[in-house]
């Protein structure tokens, strides 16, 4: 894989902050320098030393500051913000191995990766003189370091998290527990340690999710404990053992668009927050409320993927004359995402396609008159693609989970989703054509050919596809498709380079009235 070198100028934060040099840095990281007087301002890599004071004594410790595309654009916009604590191979004080694993890595070495990724990330580097990330000193300087840049770049301090692997996964728990109002969620990945006696109380707020791999017994038996341990905790708690995995289970997770929509989900409550959380119970013992009002829904489905217990979160948009009785009944849109949908939260739901344009300013008139109940199921974090057949049973599951319990007409179930998850639409109706009145895929960009046999299983189904102009490939396959259909089929060749290019059919009114006239 080809290494992406960020080649800026190394700014440093605060009083405690390391030093910069100005001009990009030929042919090598940023190096650790003197403290800046301000704090950088630029995308890119810094890097710096931090001296804490830990009960009186000074730790020295280095750290790298990642600075995301777009952070000078907006001198008012505040970032969310990630703490990465590394494993045992990558101590240090050059700030260099902390880019071997984690955000720092993918952000290095994933194509594209930076371009739409949103975070502030903060990656502390353990010194190499014997200490550990489970030593007092050194988590509790971590807390000062996340003080420190919360306070001196433009970090949201309500969306502060935490993530580590192996020896971090360990000091993610205890770092938290120096200060739990610090973070929003935490992800400790194959910790496996002695569980604290006061962790409950500590992390009541705060959303967790543990992962670890099925083969790394240490880490299943801690994190299988810790379930037990926060069972009244009142934020989301969430653990995920991957099955034929072993202690290194973390390279999916870091690269997966979705483990970081989970993180951009969950925000640091205020007191009111905190107060209706108090009143709804433990998290793991709260009866889900389906949605019945207009508006955006945070719905969570607990489907099998892999043989492990996962939690597919939806999105589910309720229209304004919906009602949730009477004769009356909405027709149900299940929109599947692209792959690369980071940081486009609302209302601290991931939103896309139909739900994300409907909030965009200059859209009231397709809100207000907009009959679908909309269904957008998030791709969970690494375990597979839309293609992956027991995430397409997930979704059919979401979606007679959804149509059972919700005034929902079954004969007016529509699938429509974007680049990936346009492609994802094929699978989704072949696992059951029975299922769709009608499918909408739009692939904007890239090469696409439907699966081999979809013109015969799928002939039944209305489909009306959008594909790259550019893509003959792609044009001469569906077209080829098509002709064992028996259903409506259309074709529109679309040209489109950006992420809200691609979104603008679905803003299209025409695509919904289409819709809407077929019906099983």
């Amino acid at each position: 894989m080809k290494v992406v070198r960020v080649l800026v100028a190394a700014f440093l934060v605060g009083a405690c902050w390391a030093a910069w040099a100005e001009g990009p840095v030929p042919a090598q990281a940023p190096a650790v320098q003197d403290a800046p007087k301000e704090a950088p301002t630029k995308p890119g890599e810094y890097k710096f030393k931090f001296v804490a004071r830990v009960d009186g004594k000074p730790v020295q410790m280095t750290y790298a500051l990642v600075l995301p595309t777009g952070y000078d654009t907006n001198a008012q916009q505040k970032f969310p913000m990630i703490v990465f604590m590394h494993g045992a191979g990558e101590v240090g004080t050059d700030g260099e191995a902390v880019f071997q694993h984690g955000p720092g890595a993918e952000l290095r070495y994933h194509k594209g990766f930076k371009d739409y990724f949103p975070f502030i990330v903060l990656c502390p580097q353990c010194p190499p003189r014997g200490e550990r990330w489970d030593q007092p000193q050194m988590y509790k300087a971590v807390s000062l370091i996340v003080d420190a840049a919360i306070k001196s770049v433009r970090a949201d301090p309500d969306r502060v998290y935490l993530t580590g692997l192996s020896m971090g996964g360990k000091g993610c728990w205890l770092a938290a527990m120096e200060g739990g109002d610090r973070f929003a969620a935490i992800a400790p990945m194959c910790s496996g340690f002695t569980t604290p006696p006061d962790a409950a109380q500590k992390l009541k707020y705060v959303a967790v999710w543990m992962i670890a791999g099925a083969q790394d017994g240490e880490s299943v038996n801690h994190d299988n404990e810790m379930v037990g341990v926060l069972k009244g905790n009142l934020a989301e708690v969430r653990n995920t053992i991957v099955p034929g995995a072993d202690h290194g289970v973390w390279p999916a997770f870091y690269a997966s668009d979705q483990f970081y929509e989970w993180m951009l989900s969950h925000k640091r409550p205020n007191a009111q927050e905190r107060r209706a959380m108090e009143a709804s119970g433990p998290y793991l013992n709260r009866k889900q409320e389906l949605p019945r009002t207009a508006g955006h829904h945070r719905v969570v489905v607990p489907v099998q993927i892999n043989g492990q217990g996962t939690p597919m979160v939806c999105s589910v948009f309720v229209p304004k004359g919906y009602s949730p009785t009477g004769t009356k009944r909405a027709p149900m849109l299940v929109f599947l995402h692209e792959l690369h949908t980071i940081g486009v939260p609302w209302k601290d739901v991931v939103l896309h396609g139909p739900e994300a344009l409907m909030e965009e300013k200059g859209n009231e008139g397709l809100r207000d008159g907009f009959p679908f109940v909309v269904v957008s199921p998030m791709l969970p974090a690494a375990v597979g693609d839309w293609k992956t057949p027991d995430i397409a049973k997930g979704v059919l599951k979401c979606v007679d989970e959804l149509s059972k319990e919700m005034n929902v007409d079954k004969g007016r179930i529509y699938a429509t989703g974007l680049n990936e998850g346009g492609m994802g639409v094929w699978q989704l109706a072949m696992a059951d054509p029975g299922r769709f009145a009608a499918m909408a895929p739009v692939i904007a960009k890239g090469a696409f050919a439907p699966p081999g046999n979809a013109g015969e299983v799928l002939k039944n189904v209305a489909n009306w596809t959008f594909v790259p102009q550019s893509e003959q490939g792609t044009l001469d396959a569906v077209k080829n498709a098509f002709k064992a259909w028996k259903a409506e089929t259309k074709l529109t060749p679309v040209g489109a380079k950006t992420v809200a290019e691609q979104n603008g059919a679905f803003a299209s009114k025409e695509l919904y009235e289409w819709l809407l006239k077929q019906g099983k």
